[in-house]
């Protein structure tokens, strides 16, 4: 009896670890079921992240690609309103008569052009005459240079970016005796041309001051280079009706100024930018075929991100299809 109650007994640390077995193995489970779900948990992060990535980058490429068509659309808004202005010619007249007014007591006290930062004023406050402060005033179009660019009062970075700027301390745009309306522009800005091309220009080409009441005719007659501060080079002539272009130089740079000088002259017959036009000028041509270039550089660029991008998903997706078939067939 003693013999088979010994043989029947069980040790006491079997027991023991019968009664372990079964939490042990459960928590063991449990915890691998955790860490898979973590796994799953970071790599859709991962996925998010990576899509969040692409699609920035995809943004940031076509940002140059979108600027230029956007800003010719709204280029050619502002120019619709300055003709639409034009069809009524005493609109804005106090306007008109205080530009006058402003031209003629700048041609007598010019001392407020003392510094570049004079150009920065608007010299009229147009929300005084009906208008927004950041409304155009007309624009300049360039035919050798095949642009047209709308035109806003004072050098702000905000009328910087959207066009040409009537420099501070010059004369208005509406021509007269004893003026010098400087426009300034940037160099090319966001893939738009603006004052990139200005080189093109030569002694005796047009430049058309198209404001809201009239357009006055300008032929080039000289061209320069200055420093920045050399501001005296574009006070007024006593006596001429002139429009200063100018830009800054060497292109890509701003150590220097370009200046392309123009007096008033009687153009029966304004010859504007017609579209598609073709400009025999070697820089312009050179300049369009560089800008196409980095356009479709860009356009590619734009491709192979979102090609990767694709590549990136089906590539992860891909790879959880398959290892989830290895997990029903094992």
């Amino acid at each position: 009896m003693g013999a088979a109650g010994g043989a029947n007994t069980v040790p006491p640390s079997s027991l023991a670890l019968e009664s372990t077995l079964p939490s042990w193995w459960w928590r063991s489970r449990w915890e691998c079921g955790g860490l898979r779900e973590v796994a799953k948990m970071a790599k859709r992060l991962v996925l998010l992240l990576a899509l969040v990535a692409d699609l920035v980058l995809l943004v940031i490429l076509c940002q140059p690609i979108a600027a230029p068509i956007v800003y010719e659309q709204t280029v050619k808004e502002e120019i619709a309103v300055v003709e639409q202005e034009q069809e009524v010619p005493e609109a804005h007249q106090d306007l008109k008569d205080a530009m006058a007014e402003y031209n003629l007591q700048l041609a007598q006290d010019q001392s407020g052009l003392d510094s570049v930062d004079s150009y920065e004023e608007p010299g009229l406050n147009l929300e005084d005459y009906g208008l927004e402060a950041d409304d155009v005033v007309g624009y300049v179009e360039i035919p050798a240079m095949e642009v047209a660019i709308p035109l806003y009062l004072g050098a702000s970075k905000s009328n910087m970016n959207n066009g040409a700027v009537v420099l501070g301390q010059t004369s208005m745009p509406i021509g007269g005796s004893s003026t010098n309306c400087v426009i300034a522009a940037h160099r090319g800005w966001n893939n738009m041309a603006l004052f990139r091309d200005i080189e093109v220009l030569q002694e005796g080409d047009l430049v058309y001051l198209v404001n809201l009441w009239e357009t006055l005719t300008y032929r080039v007659t000289k061209i320069s280079i200055i420093w920045p501060d050399e501001v005296e080079a574009v006070t007024i002539q006593p006596g001429k009706d002139m429009v200063t272009l100018l830009t800054c130089h060497p292109y890509l740079t701003s150590k220097r100024r370009y200046l392309v000088y123009c007096q008033r002259v009687e153009e029966p017959e304004k010859q504007g930018v017609v579209p598609g036009q073709t400009v025999t000028t070697t820089r312009v041509v050179e300049s369009k075929i560089q800008a196409e270039q980095e356009r479709g550089l860009q356009i590619m660029s734009v491709v192979m991100c979102g090609v990767a991008g694709v590549f990136f998903v089906v590539g992860i997706c891909g790879g959880r299809k398959k290892r989830g078939k290895h997990k029903v067939g094992g």
